[in-house]
């Protein structure tokens, strides 16, 4: 009895999250759900492939900041964000900054996707173990933050206006040496 009653609780909760993402210019949440990994956290360790065949090792990674966009082809918010990313992209990567898209979707057609659409991140096919096992994410698109430590500092849920400008300041932030781990809200940050 009780994990229907949780089945529904944890249902009613990912719909109405769902539902705030879908409004105009809706603030980014940082909302725990049940199982998704705290921020302040070591990030657990994970290996990728991506589409360009370029093998990606969270061990390997310390020393740069990841950020991860977890995404799949049939979500309209998560296409939509990508002219936004890609900017983020241009500006962060030749700072040691990684940008990597693990999607659930397999490589014909994500290749088809990308012969019409510029997306800039690493593109990581057919990862749903590492979506859903490994980091546990329960909505999307969720941006995660590893500092250079290999913690995670920040998730952010959601396609809204603010939410480039929410990773932009993240980024920023752990740029200038700040040690940020995210808050109830992802506009918001406290400084360690």
């Amino acid at each position: 009895m009780f994990a229907d009653r949780y089945r529904f609780s944890h249902f009613h909760t990912l719909f109405a999250l769902l539902l705030l993402t879908m409004l105009p210019g809706a603030a980014v949440a940082q909302i725990n759900v049940p199982d998704d990994p705290p921020t302040g956290v070591s990030a657990p360790d994970f290996t990728a492939v991506g589409l360009d065949g370029q093998r990606y090792s969270g061990d390997r990674l310390h020393g740069r900041i990841v950020v991860l966009n977890f995404w799949y082809l049939g979500c309209a918010p998560c296409r939509a964000e990508i002219p936004h990313l890609n900017r983020l992209v241009a500006e962060f990567a030749p700072r040691n900054v990684l940008f990597l898209a693990p999607t659930t979707d397999a490589t014909p057609e994500l290749k088809r996707f990308l012969r019409r659409t510029d997306f800039t991140y690493k593109v990581i096919p057919q990862a749903a173990d590492l979506i859903h096992r490994v980091f546990r994410t329960p909505l999307f698109p969720t941006h995660l933050v590893i500092d250079q430590h290999g913690t995670i500092v920040a998730r952010l849920y959601g396609a809204t206006e603010r939410g480039p400008d929410d990773l932009r300041r993240v980024l920023l932030n752990l740029l200038a040496g700040q040690s940020l781990i995210a808050d109830s809200s992802a506009g918001s940050a406290r400084e360690n």
